[in-house]
């Protein structure tokens, strides 16, 4: 029962990190249409939290103040700094490329993990994956050459996001074992959208209705909001609880390969022999640092 609970997590997390990694393609797809990035992410956690409070039936719980700044903290590093911060960078620079360097993620969560966590330790596997998925990832970022293809900015935007998210991990980890995931999850997507919307309002953003009536837009934002951010973050925070915020973490290490893949399919990005040996190194990465026999 034990075996088949943890082969269970494991697609679990294949299946959220490949929704994850096609996420890229639709944010970019809304960015086309004329969206700004606060505004894509304010749309898409808006629906998501409603959603969530329809499934609870709209009860809202209060944590501890100490708990509840916490919470605050977790919306604004894994909701409003790291998306903002990612679909900026996309605007300013290839789909492929941002998803490969915020892939440094699981190196990031790991030593911040380590440094400020008891409870998880380096172990040899975790290591040499994490430095074989590196290697992989970087391939992946170089494949055309030491150039970012488009503004260096985005390339810093998208290192940003990468730590917003590994701060967002570890803080969530000292919250985990507290609370129910469903009502942790919502309430990092009300602080999400609450600061997100200050952000908005310094930035002077504007909210065009008439861009929700394109069926693209439409579809897009959907599947951002209930696939990728309701069903992606419920079962990520679950992952973090059950196999820990490392072995989650690593498993990132995949989705730029559901990236390149759809890239392929709708932007028409085609990757080189050094992208290809790149995904096969991230995957055996991931392979190595979970013993997956």
């Amino acid at each position: 029962m034990k075996q088949r609970n943890t082969i269970f997590y494991h697609i679990c997390a294949l299946a959220t990190v490949a929704a994850w990694g096609v996420s890229f393609i639709c944010t970019r797809v809304l960015l086309d249409h004329g969206l700004t990035p606060i505004v894509i992410y304010i749309y898409r956690f808006s629906l998501a939290y409603i959603a969530m409070l329809m499934l609870s039936k709209f009860k809202i719980h209060f944590l501890r103040a100490a708990d509840e700044l916490k919470v605050a903290a977790c919306g604004l590093t894994g909701g409003t700094l790291y998306f903002w911060t990612e679909n900026t960078a996309l605007s300013l620079t290839l789909v492929s490329n941002v998803a490969f360097i915020v892939n440094i993620t699981p190196l990031l969560t790991t030593l911040l993990v380590i440094l400020f966590s008891n409870n998880e330790r380096f172990t040899r596997p975790m290591l040499a994956g994490s430095v074989v998925a590196l290697i992989g990832v970087s391939m992946l970022v170089f494949q055309d050459g030491f150039a970012f293809g488009g503004s260096v900015t985005g390339a810093l935007l998208a290192f940003a996001a990468a730590l917003s998210w590994a701060l967002y991990s570890l803080i969530f980890k000292f919250l985990q074992n507290k609370y129910s995931i469903i009502c942790l999850t919502r309430k990092v997507f009300f602080y999400g959208v609450v600061s997100s919307m200050i952000v908005a309002l310094f930035q002077q953003s504007q909210f065009d209705i008439k861009l929700l009536l394109n069926g693209a837009v439409t579809s897009n934002l959907l599947f951002l909001s209930l696939v990728c951010s309701l069903a992606g973050f419920c079962v990520w925070n679950m992952l973090v609880k059950q196999i820990g915020a490392i072995r989650a973490s690593n498993y990132l290490y995949i989705s730029p390969i559901a990236s390149v893949v759809f890239s392929m399919i709708f932007l028409n990005e085609q990757p080189n022999a050094i992208g290809v040996v790149g995904c096969a190194l991230s995957l055996a990465g991931v392979i190595i640092a979970e013993k997956i026999k």
